[in-house]
């Protein structure tokens, strides 16, 4: 006489039954942006007293720097957030 297996289906199906409970529960794990980016932007202030017209332009000219080095740090952000949300998917919501 040959034994017909049925054990295997629901061995099977406890599996399967197991590895969606697994995925179902896995963690996402958000990255936190390097500390860099998350620092105050510089800002440059005069030092002297009495400026003359030459250490009000050189201020410009140094404002304008840190503004730039400013939007670079913002441009590395939104890189790090668009990169994460399209790894992410479906699978999680990020609000701005």
């Amino acid at each position: 006489m040959l034994r017909s297996i049925k054990p295997l289906p629901v061995v099977l199906s406890g599996l399967m039954s197991l590895f969606l409970l697994l995925s179902l529960t896995s963690c996402v794990t958000i990255p936190a942006p390097p500390a860099q980016y998350l620092e105050d932007c510089a800002v440059t202030y005069l030092t002297k007293e009495q400026p003359t017209n030459s250490d009000v332009a050189k201020l410009a000219i140094d404002r304008e720097y840190d503004v730039k080095l400013c939007n670079v740090d913002k441009r590395a952000l939104r890189a790090w957030y668009e990169g994460y949300r399209q790894a992410c998917g479906w699978r999680c919501k990020l609000e701005r």
